[in-house]
């Protein structure tokens, strides 16, 4: 499962097949916000282990977890503070 998308036809079926994309462009429409942007970036194949998501509150980083919480990632753990703060800087640095 991918949502690497070679072409523009991969882009619209995509879309087209994403529930999710079709309840939030509703909901922009019926709350009057602005017209929805789709932002489209170049496709990088990353390791699965080495994806995070992270919690924003108030501007703040609050906290990181794995984006693929149903697996164990053994190596990770001994790398977990140097993880922690390389994602932190990142997110003072760039974001």
């Amino acid at each position: 499962r991918s949502l690497r998308c070679g072409c523009l036809e991969d882009v619209f079926l995509l879309v087209k097949a994403s529930q999710r994309l079709g309840v939030d462009f509703s909901d922009w429409h019926d709350l009057g916000v602005a017209p929805a942007v789709l932002a489209l970036r170049k496709w990088y194949a990353v390791e699965q282990s080495m994806e995070f998501r992270c919690f924003v509150v108030d501007g703040r980083l609050t906290g990181i977890s794995q984006k693929n919480c149903t697996e164990r990632f053994e190596h990770l753990g001994p790398v977990q503070d140097v993880l922690r703060e390389t994602i932190c800087a990142f997110w003072g640095r760039v974001l």
